[in-house]
């Protein structure tokens, strides 16, 4: 898992399990910790780019709480990660940005989403 800070968010730059270790769990449970990281950190949010359809992305993600976001929420630096991301030669017209919003509600079931 790697993490940063983006525009005040938590972003999530990069998720891997590896193929033979899936199917366990530690999917969630890197994302619990990603979440659990960011509320400590009093970030309202967490966020991330990916494949809107790949069942280990988007669907996977949707499950653990995040949502779709629409290009007009996109921030100014989405913007640009979509940019980057189409230089690097990823199909931008499959990907979306996805955030899964943290406040005192969903502090106590971000555990409770793996």
């Amino acid at each position: 898992m790697i993490a940063s800070v983006r525009e005040g968010a938590a972003y999530v730059e990069e998720m891997d399990v590896l193929a033979e270790h899936g199917r366990r769990g530690l999917g969630g449970r890197l994302l619990d910790a990603v979440c659990d990281w960011a509320q400590a950190h009093g970030h309202p949010a967490v966020t991330l780019s990916t494949f809107r359809d790949v069942s280990w992305n988007g669907p996977f993600y949707r499950k653990h709480g995040f949502a779709d976001l629409p290009p007009g929420a996109w921030t100014p630096g989405m913007h640009v990660i979509r940019e980057q991301e189409a230089r690097h030669g990823l199909r931008t017209d499959v990907r979306v940005f996805m955030r899964r919003t943290l406040d005192t509600a969903t502090q106590a079931a971000c555990g409770a989403q793996s």
